[in-house]
């Protein structure tokens, strides 16, 4: 929960764009993004969909590259099976839309516009 409310608040008061790439740059933000958290806990889950909505404030033409994992072959597996593309700050927020939360929803409504609006 901690590291959630400080990437939170750390993302929300960056100012300087190459801060901002060099935070994003890595792919330490999407493993966050994707990690299985206890949503049952109303405390993570707010934290959780906060930090999404804060990354989603930041996107840009240039940002959203990071968060966009394209597919392609799997290490060690057949050339058959590639690896589908992914962008976890959308999917994995998409599935809250129908959260009983209003809030959680809102959210989630703004991080999808912010996607859309780039």
């Amino acid at each position: 929960v901690q590291v959630l409310q400080t990437l939170s608040i750390l993302i929300q008061n960056l100012r300087n764009q190459q801060t901002v790439y060099y935070l994003f740059s890595n792919n330490h933000i999407n493993e966050i993004v994707s990690m299985r958290f206890d949503f049952e806990d109303d405390e993570v889950l707010g934290y959780y969909v906060n930090l999404l909505k804060a990354i989603s404030l930041k996107l840009n033409e240039v940002t959203v590259q990071f968060f966009f994992q394209a597919g392609g072959p799997r290490p060690g597996s057949s050339p058959a099976t590639p690896r589908p593309a992914s962008f976890p700050l959308y999917t994995e927020s998409i599935k809250f839309v129908n959260h009983r939360d209003p809030m959680v929803r809102t959210a989630v409504k703004t991080l999808t516009l912010n996607v859309y609006g780039i």
